[in-house]
């Protein structure tokens, strides 16, 4: 019986640690993918959408673009890329398939995976505030127009 006890905190452990970790990917993947885009098509970057929140969903395509130059441009974003996330990915199923299970082995996987996320959302936020920064005046309430409007969807 205190065998039982002892191995179900593991499995939630393990599940908390792999949903962590599912969920930082998503976030380095959304970036990778921005990354990977063609210049100039044209069409702005949804992933700024996920990653700014209302806030992007209300900026323009120029202005969406011009974020994701600015995180291309940005070394501690762009640094090892989709390298980084296979990597990752990689590390991660090792860790997954290892007999015995080791749970620190794995915190050190989402940690890095946490950390990198962290990197992306600080670039992504100075990204916004700069370019916002730069805006007229006119094109800064437009922006704040957008913004009240886009809070009335989905409700």
């Amino acid at each position: 019986m205190a065998e039982i006890d002892r191995q179900k905190p593991r499995r939630l452990w393990r599940v908390i640690f792999a949903l962590s970790l599912a969920m930082n990917v998503a976030v380095v993947g959304v970036v990778a993918g921005l990354g990977a885009r063609e210049k100039g098509r044209g069409v702005s970057p949804r992933g700024f959408d996920m990653a700014l929140g209302p806030v992007g969903r209300a900026l323009s395509g120029e202005d969406r673009r011009a974020i994701g130059e600015a995180l291309r441009r940005d070394l501690a974003v762009s640094r090892g890329g989709r390298a980084q996330s296979r990597a990752m990915v990689d590390e991660m199923v090792a860790v997954l398939r290892s007999a015995p299970f080791d749970a620190g082995a794995l915190a050190e996987v989402v940690a890095g995976a946490s950390a990198r996320s962290e990197r992306v959302q600080s670039a992504a936020r100075a990204a916004l505030v700069l370019r916002i920064s730069q805006m007229s005046d006119a094109d800064r309430l437009a922006l704040a127009d957008r913004l009240e409007q886009g809070q009335g969807r989905g409700r």
